[in-house]
């Protein structure tokens, strides 16, 4: 199958809402076939990243490209927890790695380069991506990002939310000890 038949197929898979995990996955399918038939290997890098994320039981090979993504998560999760309770950012970046804001832009990249229709990045529309993309990652952890951490991973919720968890390979020190891991969630 050609370039132009996967994007005719897209298009038209957009119309509707990504309501199942299943529509996550055939998107992520269907988008990964399209960067194989038009752009390098270095292009579009995180889509990449997460499109074998979808299908892979963990991630622990090709992390390159989400290793600048942990590294965020990573060093905000720390700031916190050294400093908590007395300097928390209002938004770290573990809320936005959660809610695929890198992943989302480089995708827009991708939607506007092929003239695929945007509603996707409507903000009800992304949040119910998102929600059933995290459905298809539960219980599929990165292995060894980068060096200070030694997994992430998305564990079961209830409908509407999210849990994950960041485990250090070493801990981080603060006033009530030291953290061997962080836990994250949230609920729609």
């Amino acid at each position: 199958m050609g370039k132009p038949s996967i994007v005719e197929k897209l298009t038209e898979h957009l119309k509707f809402p990504i309501s199942r995990e299943a529509d996550a996955v055939y998107l992520m399918v269907e988008i990964r076939k399209v960067l194989d038939h038009a752009y390098e290997k270095n292009n579009f890098t995180l889509i990449r990243f997460y499109a074998d994320w979808f299908l892979h039981t963990e991630k622990s090979r090709r992390l390159l490209y989400i290793e600048p993504v942990i590294r965020r998560v990573y060093e905000g999760i720390k700031y916190q927890i050294e400093n908590f309770p007395l300097s928390v950012p209002d938004r770290l970046p573990i809320i936005g790695f959660m809610e695929m804001e890198d992943l989302q832009a480089e995708m827009k990249d991708l939607f506007l380069n092929e003239n695929l229709p945007l509603t996707l990045f409507d903000n009800a529309a992304w949040k119910a991506f998102v929600r059933n993309a995290i459905g298809v990652l539960v219980d599929q952890p990165i292995i060894n990002p980068i060096e200070q951490v030694s997994e992430f991973r998305f564990l079961p919720a209830t409908s509407g939310s999210v849990v994950g968890i960041v485990y250090f390979t070493t801990p981080i020190n603060n006033t009530e000890g030291r953290n061997y891991f962080y836990k994250f969630g949230n609920a729609d």
